[in-house]
């Protein structure tokens, strides 16, 4: 399914050079021959047609295609940078440490031993906890996705399906509810917690990324 609609998304990308390369060749094996004059005229007004579609539709669409790729890019490549940053919420701010886990077991492990309501960055101006930099980056992760999906024409298949799995993974679609450690453990078995999901969902959200650019 996927070959056949790059096919047909080649064949009209490119209708100006096949309607082009077939009037030439008409055009060549009728002009020394009178009895063809009525194709061989139909073959000049392909040419000429085929001809404006490239000066005037194909090259400046080109362009325009060329700087929207670039920004999908950018776009991309900041997405996979929030989810890294996301990642590393519960490493402490600002380290210079490059945290590597061995397997998503490992991660999802020493995420959900993470107390996410303590401060992750503290100034004397504000204060964020762990959980509100993972809701921020999730919000900026949404809206970077929300600016690529305004493109969506210009994303491959890959790219489309990425994103697209992306909003439906948990960290998207369920409010983030993390194990409150204040409560007793016998208390705490009780209240509802989604916190090594949403560390799950993390750590794939990334992983994904990474692997696509």
């Amino acid at each position: 399914m996927k070959r056949k609609h790059t096919f047909c998304r080649f064949c009209i990308e490119y209708s100006w050079a096949i309607f082009l390369l077939l009037s030439l060749v008409i055009i060549f094996a009728c002009s020394t021959d009178g009895k063809y004059s009525k194709l061989l005229n139909i073959s000049y007004s392909i040419f000429a047609a085929a001809l404006f579609d490239l000066v005037l539709v194909y090259i400046p669409r080109s362009r325009k295609v060329s700087f929207v790729k670039d920004l999908v890019d950018s776009d991309f490549f900041r997405l996979c940078e929030y989810a890294r940053l996301c990642r590393l919420s519960i490493e402490p701010a600002y380290s210079l440490e490059k945290k590597n886990w061995r397997s998503k077991e490992e991660y999802v492990a020493q995420f959900n031993k993470t107390n996410l309501y303590e401060v992750w960055s503290k100034s004397e101006e504000t204060s964020a906890t762990r959980l509100q930099r993972i809701v921020y980056l999730r919000n900026e992760m949404k809206d970077t996705i929300d600016h690529l999906m305004m493109y969506r024409e210009y994303l491959n298949m890959d790219q489309f399906e990425a994103l697209t799995q992306i909003l439906s993974s948990k960290l998207f679609k369920s409010p983030i509810e993390p194990i409150v450690w204040e409560i007793p453990e016998e208390t705490r078995i009780h209240k509802f917690d989604n916190q090594k999901e949403i560390g799950e969902s993390i750590y794939e959200v990334y992983d994904f990324l990474r692997m696509l650019n």
